[in-house]
């Protein structure tokens, strides 16, 4: 389909999550189509606003081969005019949500899930973790979200109790953090989405936008 952010497509940027080699020359056996298949592009411009982020996280998913099935350009477009302002306005209410998660037994319990409990070094990279899905959730760069933090943050805002938020703006907006993360891992799981540490794009490095 036409694109704004692949101009030759998605083929010349999709590699194989699990042998890191481009997707016409992988050699992994057992993999569905476009399986565990992720983007390598350049950094995300610094300059570029939010909703464009957006927008761009929107047309990955579309040129996708495992994932194209979802309609994500409008899924962005049906998030209300003030999604933007609305999330960064709850942003220290779900940092709050999140520190708490971060020693909370809920935590321990997807350690055992995920099998790194009493891994020191899991567990720290864990905590590393819920801190990358908040930086690049509220900087709009959602492809640079693992599986994995998407639960971790799923998790951390489904933790809350209607009672914390007797502000109906404050309730509203957390509301559209949970739509959004919830509605993500939704699509991720439809889809077979199995490794935990699948992203939909590579970050190459860089740090999250502020």
């Amino acid at each position: 389909m036409p694109s704004t952010y692949l101009p030759n497509g998605p083929q010349p940027h999709l590699f194989c999550a699990r042998c890191g080699t481009h997707f016409m020359t992988c050699g992994c056996q057992g993999l569905s189509h476009g399986e565990d298949m992720y983007y390598v592009l350049p950094k995300v411009p610094d300059t570029m606003p939010f909703h464009q982020r957006l927008e761009r996280w929107a047309e990955l998913i579309q040129n996708h081969p495992q994932l194209r099935r979802f309609d994500a350009k409008q899924f962005v477009q049906d998030l209300p005019p003030s999604f933007v302002s609305d999330v960064q306005s709850v942003r220290p209410v779900i940092e709050r949500l999140m520190t708490n998660y971060k020693n909370s037994p809920e935590l321990v319990d997807l350690e055992k899930k995920i099998g790194i409990h009493g891994n020191q070094e899991g567990h720290a990279q864990l905590l590393k973790d819920c801190d990358l899905a908040m930086a690049n959730f509220f900087s709009g760069n959602w492809g640079h979200i693992k599986f994995l933090e998407y639960i971790l943050m799923n998790n951390a805002i489904q933790m809350s109790d209607p009672t914390d938020f007797k502000d109906a703006t404050v309730r509203s907006n957390i509301q559209k953090c949970v739509d959004a993360t919830g509605g993500i891992f939704e699509i991720y799981s439809a889809m077979g989405v199995k490794n935990y540490n699948w992203q939909l794009e590579d970050c190459d490095g860089e740090s999250a936008a502020e």
